[in-house]
């Protein structure tokens, strides 16, 4: 049966039309894998068997370019892929590399920190290392270190510091700067070092006294904001707290 003019004219069209979808899959498809640096990716693509792509997933009119209905099949403009310069923005912010995360150099950092601390020193405050506990063996009854703040009057604080174990070499212990003087069973000192190497200095707001043993110790620092701290307060609440430790 002869295939009149306008039926060779239709089948054209539909012939073309299919080669217009399948430049659109696959310039999509194209511009999908080649759009980080990875060379070998678009290589690849040669070799990917031609799959049905649904509708749905098929790139939007506007992403690609549509092939004209009059391009004859196999011409140029039917089989190109679509440039990445007409994809969507949201196929570009998709396709962006995430940065690397970061991490800080350690020759810098240490850079920084000696700068920092040459710049202190310049201004008359040079390094101060923390007073360190002498190395001993683990202490027996770690458990019983106990603490308690008391306020008084005027804002001042009394801090009391407790265990069944030498308190000699810890904590506010290590800031006296002298052995003290005896006061009622304990020794106090207003004399103060706070860090390794530091000058040592009479502190007149603060006091700390102390009393210790192998099997228990007590220790009191009283801070005021004027004045002199209490001593006899000071030495009371020590002893009362010896006392408890038994």
């Amino acid at each position: 049966m002869g295939v009149s003019h306008q039926e060779r004219k239709q089948r054209t069209r539909r012939a073309v039309a299919g080669a217009g979808v399948l430049a659109v899959v696959a310039g999509g498809g194209a511009y999908l894998l080649t759009g980080g640096d990875d060379s070998a990716v678009t290589q690849e693509t040669g070799a990917i068997a031609p799959v049905i792509v649904p509708s749905s997933l098929a790139p939007s009119p506007a992403a690609v370019p549509s092939v004209p209905v009059s391009a004859p099949p196999g011409s140029p403009s039917s089989a190109s892929p679509a440039s990445p310069a007409s994809a969507s923005p949201a196929s570009k912010a998709a396709q962006k590399p995430k940065p690397a995360p970061t991490t800080a150099d350690p020759e810098r950092v240490r850079a920084e920190i000696n700068a920092a601390r040459a710049k202190a020193a310049r201004e008359g405050h040079p390094l101060q290392r923390p007073l360190a506990t002498p190395s001993q063996a683990p202490v027996r009854n770690a458990q019983s270190l106990a603490e308690e703040t008391r306020e008084l009057d005027g804002g001042g604080t009394m801090r009391i510091i407790s265990a069944k174990y030498d308190l000699s070499g810890h904590r506010e212990r290590l800031w006296a700067a002298d052995d003290g003087k005896p006061v009622g069973g304990a020794r106090c000192t207003q004399n103060f070092r706070f860090a390794e190497g530091a000058k040592a200095s009479v502190r007149p707001t603060m006091l700390l006294c102390w009393r210790t043993s192998e099997n228990r110790s007590v220790v009191v620092l009283t801070v005021v904001k004027t004045g002199s701290p209490p001593m006899t307060r000071s030495v009371n609440a020590l002893n009362t707290q010896w006392d408890r430790l038994g």
